[in-house]
């Protein structure tokens, strides 16, 4: 029988408790000292809340999931800011299989990526060697499925062409994406940041984050980068409002026009 999309996502989540149960285990341990059962005390925590004490098990990946994103000090020394929304990504994507939602490619490929990348962050290397061959599976069956006229992408880096920029998956990215990149610009710094990228400074829309302000557009462009593997170039897509600063705000970014304050459109 054929592996669909649920069939992937759901083994994709059965990796995820498999590679990230022990992680959380030793984390949580050490949060709670004297020989305290982190998971009995979560439990009765939880009691009043639910109205009945609910059984709790590192095979969980929903709870796994949970802990990460509510328990967030015990991670904070090995999961940056952009690898603990992984996990609240993951948690959404937890929920809509358990209640029987449907999984488009995109949704499929999506969550594979970000769970590939949650356990690469935890060195669970096992488990992202069969996420890796999960998410190859998945572009292969799509690759085989395309129409014989439209020809596969050729190996290797790819950067999308000015023609294909109706074809661009905004979908794919997500706030996990963009906050990395915002990682990378603050590592690099501006000038390097948008030399390696291939893109310009904003003229008008900037990303506002924490306080601190970004180039949207380069800033997205590498977001898809990280979320696709694809390449953009600054011609490929536009930074204004139809274009990058969309996308970002409804991905629940403040993007401001410094262009013209008195008009945020």
């Amino acid at each position: 029988m054929a592996t669909n999309n649920r069939d992937r996502v759901g083994r994709g989540l059965e990796l995820v408790a498999s590679g990230l149960g022990p992680f959380v285990d030793m984390r949580m341990v050490a949060a709670f000292p004297g020989g305290q059962d982190w998971v009995e005390v979560l439990a009765a925590r939880d009691q009043p809340r639910y109205g009945s004490k609910r059984r709790y098990s590192l095979s969980d990946p929903r709870f796994l999931l949970r802990v990460v994103t509510e328990e967030r000090r015990a991670f904070k020394d090995q999961l940056s800011r952009a690898e603990q929304n992984f996990a609240s990504e993951l948690r959404e994507t937890g929920n809509q299989w358990a209640h029987g939602g449907a999984f488009s490619a995109d949704d499929t490929y999506r969550a594979l990526d970000t769970m590939e990348r949650l356990l690469t962050a935890i060195d669970a290397a096992e488990q992202v060697g069969e996420l890796r061959r999960l998410r190859l599976d998945l572009q292969l069956t799509a690759t085989e499925a395309r129409p014989a006229d439209i020809p596969a992408r050729r190996p290797g880096p790819q950067v999308l062409a000015r023609s294909e920029h109706a074809g661009l998956y905004w979908s794919r990215v997500a706030r996990a994406d963009v906050v990395r990149a915002m990682e990378e610009y603050d590592r690099l710094g501006q000038d390097r940041f948008l030399a390696e990228h291939g893109f310009g400074r904003a003229t008008a829309y900037l990303l506002i984050y924490c306080g601190r302000s970004y180039d949207s557009k380069a800033i997205l462009g590498v977001a898809y980068k990280f979320a696709t593997g694809i390449r953009l170039s600054s011609h490929d897509f536009s930074g204004g409002i139809y274009g990058a600063a969309r996308v970002l705000r409804r991905l629940g970014f403040e993007v401001r026009n410094v262009r013209d304050p008195a008009g945020q459109e």
